[in-house]
């Protein structure tokens, strides 16, 4: 990409001379930008990508005496003419002090009232606090300052019919809702969970679908029964082989726990097939040090769950590996990106990507493919591919929000044992200042008010000089627990988000090239989810 002289001849005077909310990146052979002004890929040139870069740095004159030990002053005079011509001609490329950032819309308690009257979606039940493991990854565990234990405190029959009761008064305008039950493990009151998804059932109807988050201790084929019978969505904790699985998950008395696991899912795969060949799925954490062909091994050929399920891969970050005294090995995080890419790439060469739902009783050689790639691309940061795809490519005078920030406890409500609300599971359960109300009182829109306005505070000098804010999906979760201010918690999540979207951004070019009927079927699955 590079200027051409049938353009449009830009003004004497090169743009203003303020640093682009851009994104460099590429090999040699290819170069590009990502536009944070109007969420453009540009295909640029070795020069254009330089140019672009050096833009806004202080010394004009030293910048462009860097760029001419490369390059021609003719061709420096044209590539800053090409990007002065794309601001003034196309509004791209254009500096953060000309890049409109909107507010917040007037998030005032009586504005809230209406939609958090009618509009909730997903109720997270926290049947206990109370844990039979003491897995060295859980943010829970004794080696976290601030976590919470594993308190024998659970939920009572009434808190747990109020909460429902809540979440069918209060979500009138929605065709489908969902019911989440967590803990603690929450196979620790299974009575409760059996009463709950009768109750539910009854107050809520074919609307509400259910899901099971659990460590797979504690299943029983009498349980499998009642789950299949509401259309209950197990998730099961697996990390892999039993090796690497019995590593981190143990007993409180520190048994090793695979076996008694595996040996509960094949009993719940004999009692009841036709549901669990679609409904029990696999989530797995990894650390640091793990062995990615192993586990990428291990997930495609073992029988704990079917071709027709799902797999999560959910990686522990460095620091909290170094918390709990996780083992760290000589394998640091970009050992694994550089492994997920890769693998991810090639899978995407290969498959005709498919939904997991899929059956491939016709061509088992592709069947193979799609069982051997699910480890990779469910390790991969597919949300972040999806929000690149679907991004909004609009001019910088129709902005966005600086953030993706939900309304607290609309698409995701957390009831504690205790009966309180908070945003999510993620939040810091128990803070005062996280609470959003209680299944007594209901919603406190002044504090989810107070919440958003506090978030919207902490973003709004940054935002509007970030390249990523058109992607940006950080929240409330991601400032709130953790040492420091929130100014110094939401800097470190914004640095890893904007990790997280570089990486996606490279592997993104090249899937749009190699494969993009991958990235157009990724998005109709995640709609489909």
């Amino acid at each position: 990409m590079s200027a051409r002289e049938d353009r449009p001849r830009a003004p004497a005077v090169v743009g203003v001379w303020s640093p682009l909310p851009v994104y460099r990146f590429g090999g040699p052979d290819q170069r590009h930008v990502f536009d944070g002004s109007s969420g453009e890929i540009l295909r640029v040139s070795e020069l254009i990508h330089d140019v672009v870069g050096a833009w806004g740095q202080r010394c004009a004159r030293e910048t462009r005496s860097r760029l001419a030990r490369r390059y021609s002053p003719t061709e420096i005079h044209d590539a800053f003419r090409w990007v002065s011509w794309m601001q003034v001609a196309n509004n791209m490329l254009l500096p953060f002090t000309e890049c409109e950032t909107a507010d917040f819309p007037p998030w005032e308690a009586e504005v809230l009232e209406g939609k958090l009257d009618c509009e909730c979606r997903q109720l997270v039940l926290e049947l206990t606090q109370a844990c039979n493991l003491r897995c060295s990854s859980c943010t829970f565990g004794r080696a976290y300052a601030a976590a919470r234990g594993y308190p024998a405190i659970s939920m009572s029959p009434q808190i747990a019919e109020s909460a429902i009761d809540f979440l069918a008064d209060h979500s009138a305008s929605q065709n489908r809702v969902d019911i989440s039950f967590y803990g603690g493990e929450p196979l620790l009151e299974w009575p409760l969970l059996a009463e709950c998804l009768l109750y539910a059932r009854g107050r809520l109807g074919e609307r509400v679908h259910f899901s099971v988050s659990t460590n797979g201790t504690l299943l029983r084929p009498e349980m499998g029964r009642v789950l299949a019978q509401a259309g209950v969505q197990l998730w099961v904790s697996v990390d892999g082989p039993e090796d690497i699985h019995d590593r981190y998950r143990r007993t409180s008395s520190a048994e090793p726990t695979f076996a008694i696991v595996a040996q509960g899912l094949r009993a719940l795969r004999r009692a009841v097939p036709t549901w669990y060949s679609k409904n029990v799925h696999l989530q797995c954490v990894t650390g640091p040090a793990q062995e990615w062909e192993r586990l990428e091994a291990f997930f495609a050929s073992t029988d704990l769950y079917d071709k027709g399920a799902l797999l999560s891969v959910t990686p522990v970050r460095r620091k909290d590996c170094v918390v709990a005294g996780l083992l760290l090995g000589d394998q640091s995080s970009s050992r694994r990106k550089e492994w997920v890419h890769d693998r991810v790439l090639s899978h995407a060469r290969a498959l005709p990507f498919c939904p997991p739902a899929q059956e491939f009783e016709e061509d088992e050689a592709e069947a193979s493919r799609w069982q051997h790639g699910r480890f990779a691309l469910a390790a991969a940061d597919l949300g972040a591919l999806v929000a690149i795809h679907r991004r909004s490519v609009a001019s910088p005078d129709s902005p966005g929000p600086p953030s993706r920030c939900c309304i607290p406890g609309l698409s995701r409500l957390y009831v504690s044992a205790t009966g309180e609300f908070y945003p999510c599971e993620r939040v810091r359960v128990g803070s005062a200042v996280m609470c959003i109300g209680d299944v007594w009182r209901g919603f406190d829109a002044a504090r989810v008010a107070g919440l958003m306005r506090e978030f919207h505070d902490l973003n709004a000098d940054e935002c509007p000089r970030c390249w990523a804010r058109r992607l940006c999906n950080l929240c409330l979760a991601h400032v709130s627990c953790g040492p420091g201010s929130g100014s110094d918690r939401k800097a470190a999540a914004c640095d890893g988000v904007r990790r997280s979207l570089a990486a996606g951004l490279e592997m993104y070019v090249t899937l749009w090239t190699d494969a993009p009927a991958f990235l157009d079927r990724l998005c109709t699955m995640t709609s489909e989810c």
